[in-house]
């Protein structure tokens, strides 16, 4: 059986390599200088679409970027467990290759990639997340310029976590790594979250 340690550190290099930067890069747009300069899926859609005016594009883009994020955490959670594979999730929220390359902090937001990392351990919470992001991602994405969809995950991850205990049962390891699978990504929104107040800040300075 492989170190543990080993194994938390193959699974968060995995994690790190941003599929959304690499497409967007293929398609010759550097999506970390573009719309809100985020590395995930949502701003490779964003930034493909401006630059092309092609939703099948970009729709395509974004499908294949999710894809490549949720198999990302999958994989290592399958082959390591609960708590190695969710250094996955901590190397999508912050990739050493795409901090090293673009200083952008966070590299990403880990709907998707937490996304894998529940598949692989219980498919009823993933299936209750999917069912919570495709009944209000519409809305929320329709704000997220002003930082709504990092309020609304930031309570999704906890909520999940109080269902999973209530009403499924969740063993130690499993808890230890959907921890740190929640505080990686609440970390990473965090941040988001102060540098969107910071833009708003500026902003408002230039009309007082």
């Amino acid at each position: 059986m492989i170190n543990p340690v080993l194994a938390s550190i193959i699974s968060y290099f995995l994690g790190s390599i941003n599929f959304a930067y690499l497409l967007g890069k293929l398609m010759k747009v550097d999506i970390s200088k573009m719309h809100n300069k985020n590395l995930g899926s949502s701003n490779l859609y964003d930034s493909i679409n401006r630059k092309y005016k092609s939703k099948k594009l970009s729709t395509a883009l974004f499908t294949v970027s999710a894809l490549l994020d949720i198999l990302k955490a999958y994989i290592p959670t399958m082959l390591f467990g609960p708590i190695a594979g969710s250094f996955a999730v901590v190397g999508h929220c912050f990739s050493v290759f795409s901090m090293l390359k673009t200083r952008n902090i966070p590299t990403g937001l880990g709907v998707a990639s937490s996304g894998g990392w529940l598949l692989a351990i219980d498919y009823r919470i993933f299936l209750l997340g999917l069912f919570l992001f495709l009944a209000f991602h519409r809305y929320f994405f329709m704000i997220k310029g002003m930082g709504a969809d990092n309020f609304y995950w930031a309570f999704i991850y906890p909520f999940l976590l109080i269902i999973w205990i209530k009403y499924v049962g969740i063993d130690e390891e499993t808890f230890i790594g959907y921890t740190i699978v929640m505080l990686s990504i609440m970390t990473a929104r965090t941040i988001k979250i102060k540098k969107i107040f910071l833009q708003y800040k500026r902003k408002l300075k230039q009309y007082i």
